[in-house]
């Protein structure tokens, strides 16, 4: 069928603008019974699971029914990630009730109280003429903000890149609700909105979506082998499984080590003492000449089990001295680290990545940024502490 008998079949007119913004970017124009399709197929992977109630799905369902309109009506792209952000606060609103089935706890003048609430908007007149606060949430005031510091607070929302985005999404959705400017947003910008909300709304109910972009959940860890060198990030990774298999001809000129590390993890880059990859490394064995890996491994294989871990929200420690800033650590490389600076100081940082936590001790050392109270992607723990202190906690974090 050509372009115009696709049209044709179509219930409306299509917008050309809609058919330039393809799955791989900015092209085309689609034929329009394509963009239908591609449009369909967004939609099917970003409605909420079964997990979440059906009052919010079924809201979040015709933000997405506006989206795939928007092939017909272009600003519907724009009004839907304008709904996006509204139906979420409704998903938090219909979270906190649940999560407060059996009465809110409240402090009025001074004294506890539970009360039941059958909408959240009844909890409004406790609030302002009441003067009561929920305990544990001194600020609360049923606003956007406070929902999401609540939601924080609870657990549901995590991660210290996703508390940016919690962040910027409270700006964007205020700044679409009450700027007099009439923005315009294009189908990638819309789409980008409603994969995060989805996925916020997604984890207030404990579940995960299929796009895993700012909630990974956990990633799975086998065994790996890596050989460094010989020269400077030269080598080689590969499954322990697969060492039987494996010939090198520079084998004998490498450095081995066998670690718990995820199969995408570019593990060129790890160094057994400090924090370098983008997901958590540990490190079983090594280093070792190539004989002494197969030695090791047939001993020893069957004890190295794969395993599961958490991406975001890891500790990590950052030692400064006179100006300069050492690579992040983890709480075990610091156990294991020898001998100390004069006038050395920690941080401890929690954090999704090494590289957001030793920035923002540079960003404070530089006054760039106060060590509380930034925008850096991170959670400051202590600063400018003595090496007993972190050292303490690193054992302390063994011990649980």
């Amino acid at each position: 069928m050509d372009d115009n008998g696709a049209m044709s079949a179509l219930p409306r007119e299509v917008d050309p603008r809609g058919l330039s913004f393809t799955p791989y970017g900015l092209g085309g124009p689609m034929p329009p019974a394509v963009a239908v399709d591609v449009l369909a197929r967004a939609c099917e992977l970003l409605t909420p699971p079964a997990a979440v109630p059906q009052e919010v799905r079924s809201q979040f369902g015709k933000v997405l029914r506006l989206y795939a309109d928007g092939l017909f009506t272009y600003d519907n792209f724009t009004i839907a990630s304008r709904e996006a952000h509204r139906v979420l606060e409704v998903a938090l609103k219909v979270r906190f009730l649940e999560h407060y089935a059996g009465g809110v706890p409240l402090v009025v003048n001074g004294e506890p109280q539970v009360r039941p609430l059958g909408t959240f908007e009844a909890l409004r007149p406790a609030l302002i003429k009441e003067r009561a606060r929920l305990a544990g949430y001194r600020r609360f005031n049923g606003s956007l903000a406070s929902l999401l510091h609540w939601a924080r607070g609870e657990r549901y929302l995590y991660g210290q890149r996703n508390r940016v985005r919690e962040w910027a999404t409270r700006q964007i959705r205020n700044y679409e609700l009450h700027s007099e400017f009439n923005a315009v947003h294009m189908p990638p910008d819309t789409v980008r909105t409603l994969r995060l909300v989805s996925e916020m709304i997604a984890r207030l109910w404990d579940a995960d979506m299929p796009s895993r972009t700012v909630y990974p959940g956990t990633i799975e860890r086998i065994p790996m082998v890596i050989g460094q060198g010989p020269q400077q990030m030269e080598g080689t990774q590969f499954a322990l499984d697969q060492l039987p298999d494996v010939t090198d001809e520079l084998a004998g000129k490498r450095v081995w080590y066998v670690v718990l590390g995820n199969w995408n993890e570019d593990l060129m880059s790890w160094v057994p003492d400090i924090e370098t990859t983008t997901s958590p490394v540990t490190g079983l064995w090594g280093p070792g000449s190539w004989d002494a890996l197969h030695e090791t491994a047939s001993l020893l294989a069957s004890t190295w089990r794969p395993d599961a871990v958490q991406t975001v929200d890891r500790d990590f420690y950052v030692r400064s001295h006179q100006g300069a800033v050492d690579y992040a650590r983890s709480a075990e490389q610091v156990r294991a680290l020898r001998g100390s600076l004069p006038d050395e100081r920690w941080f401890v940082i929690v954090a999704d990545a090494p590289g957001d936590a030793r920035n923002h001790v540079h960003r404070v050392l530089a006054d760039i940024c106060k060590a509380h109270g930034c925008q850096c992607p991170v959670t400051l723990v202590y600063e400018r502490a003595r090496r007993e202190t972190v050292v303490r906690r690193a054992r302390d974090q063994a011990g649980n």
